[in-house]
């Protein structure tokens, strides 16, 4: 039954178009688009339209001419831009796919945010109010202007195949293949948001294997280099790596969270003031769950711990896996010292050159919402413990 999956889709893109943003759909308007990151994301796609086809795929000649680069680093959502590129003869001109790109955000983010909650609860009301929690979350709307990384629903996907029920090695086959699908796809829309989907990814694989006890040390491995194949080809497809392109980027550290990102509303409360930031970049950080994220999870707090009391073995079945996962990232995305004052002297360097051209760490930060959202919205509400 998909009735409330939709309803909480719908609810996504009414939500968006309540902001003022239905306006955005119009593929002819452009004028949105001149301003801020945005600016440069349409530019990419405008001179990707107009240049011949190459390998890589996503090079582009003439921008800027004569060096060139490649879309994937005007985050001009590769895929998409590929996509629309094929039929750019039958397109008016000019043409914008970001509007478009939002709203389906929006409604994957409320129909997938809902069958998660479905696998723990199979009443409609509550998969509606839990998907409803992933659509209205801060997070999302922050994330606006970098319309790339508003594709979280891949998060909440790789979620709902880590919660799936699992009782032989055949139940494993579809969604080890949807999560290789998902990473190839994350990586031609950006390379943060396909990161975290790819770490979601191994924790499945390291789930079936000392959780579910379903695959071997052989299988588990295999898993691993198949995952790594997903990550990589596509990047190399695309030209994300080795483009020739300078992947360097300065930030690594400096645009990071504090230990506050997750109750600083910075301006998104009308009841509780922003707190301080230790710089002024670490907006980037921005993870705020909202006033009813924060009592949710306080609320989970209490019923998981009993339900841990209840059922011991239960409790401990599927949390460390993905809760390990999900610290890791918040480490990599936070500066330590809250509201301590820095600079770009201040930055760091990616752990063992992982991220090398990418500066804002902090964009892993909402994988914490994800990750706690996902596991108590619908798991607290059923009798069942996850």
């Amino acid at each position: 039954m998909h009735l409330p999956a939709l309803l909480t889709g719908l609810l996504g893109i009414l939500w968006l178009g309540a902001q003022g943003y239905f306006r955005v759909l119009s593929p002819t308007q452009v004028a949105w688009l001149g301003t801020g990151d945005w600016a440069q994301h349409y530019v990419g796609w405008a001179f990707y339209r107009d240049d011949a086809w190459h390998l890589p795929l996503g090079r582009v000649d003439t921008l800027p001419y004569p060096m060139g680069t490649n879309i994937a680093f005007t985050d001009s959502l590769p895929w998409v831009a590929a996509v629309f590129k094929l039929g750019s003869p039958l397109l008016p001109r000019p043409f914008q796919y970001v509007g478009l790109w939002l709203f389906t955000c929006f409604f994957l983010q409320g129909f997938i945010g809902a069958k998660l909650v479905k696998r723990f609860d199979p009443r409609g009301w509550v998969q509606v109010m839990g998907g409803a929690v992933f659509v209205l979350a801060p997070v999302l709307m922050f994330r606006l202007s970098h319309e790339a990384l508003c594709g979280m629903a891949a998060l909440l996907f790789v979620l709902w195949l880590y919660f799936a029920p699992v009782s032989a090695r055949a139940d494993t086959r579809t969604p080890f293949l949807l999560s290789l699908l998902t990473i190839a796809v994350c990586i031609g829309i950006h390379p943060t948001l396909a990161a975290m989907v790819a770490a979601l990814c191994t924790s499945l694989l390291v789930k079936w294997r000392w959780v579910d006890r379903l695959i071997t040390r052989a299988q588990l491995a295999g898993g691993l280099v198949l995952q790594a194949i997903a990550f990589i080809a596509p990047a190399v497809f695309i030209g994300s790596v080795g483009s020739g392109v300078n992947r360097s980027a300065e930030g690594f550290g400096y645009f990071s969270a504090d230990l506050f990102t997750f109750i600083n509303p910075l301006g998104w409360s009308r009841l509780f003031p922003p707190l301080s930031l230790g710089h002024t970049e670490q907006y980037e950080g921005f993870g705020y769950l909202g006033l009813g994220g924060i009592a949710l999870l306080f609320t989970a707090a209490v019923l998981a711990h009993r339900h841990r009391e209840a059922d011991p073995a239960a409790s401990r079945a599927r949390g460390p896996v993905i809760l390990f996962v999900t610290c890791a990232f918040v480490a990599f995305s936070v500066d330590p010292c809250p509201g301590q004052a820095g600079g770009v002297e201040g930055e760091t360097q990616p752990p063992l050159g992982v991220g090398q051209n990418h500066s804002a760490s902090a964009a892993h930060a909402p994988q914490f919402f994800y990750r706690r959202a996902g596991r108590h919205v619908g798991g607290r509400a059923s009798a069942h413990p996850v």
